[in-house]
């Protein structure tokens, strides 16, 4: 069966699901299935203080970035969580 990204973009979520060969699907579950197995096995876990799992979360380096600026798109984070936990 032949299916492109772009033939699934314009599905709806369940139906592109529904339109991906069985291999992919497998593919897609196992790659999750191998990043929770990396992750939950670093000893201590990230909820409890250990590290944050870099497979998962990439680290990102903010340095070059002005004070200010980063100042104000951290506070327009913070504020559109607010907004989407209230909604």
């Amino acid at each position: 069966k032949d299916v492109s990204f772009e033939s699934l973009s314009v599905m709806k979520p369940f139906d592109a699901w529904d339109a991906v060969p069985d291999a992919g699907k497998q593919q897609i579950i196992g790659l999750i299935f191998l990043a929770e197995i990396i992750s939950e096995s670093n000893g201590v876990h990230y909820t409890k203080g250990g590290p944050l799992p870099t497979i998962i979360f990439p680290p990102i380096n903010f340095s070059g970035v002005d004070p200010a600026t980063l100042k104000k798109k951290q506070d327009s984070e913070l504020n559109n969580g607010r907004l989407a936990m209230i909604a």
